[in-house]
């Protein structure tokens, strides 16, 4: 048991750098309705139908 609570102990510590990332501001997101819905598949291309949201829009 010791053993792995000290290898839990140094994954965490080896980890922990990655842990909180820079934020990035995302002022608008651009959506398409996919109409299929299948599973395991690519979004439909950005056509006249994709709409942007901006924050605070909706």
């Amino acid at each position: 048991m010791f053993l792995t609570e000290e290898k839990v102990k140094a994954r965490i510590t080896e980890l922990s750098k990655f842990r909180y990332r820079d934020t990035i501001k995302l002022p608008e997101w651009i959506f398409v309705v996919d109409e299929a819905g299948g599973v395991g598949t690519y979004p439909p291309e950005r056509d006249n139908h994709s709409s942007t949201i901006r924050i605070g829009e909706r």
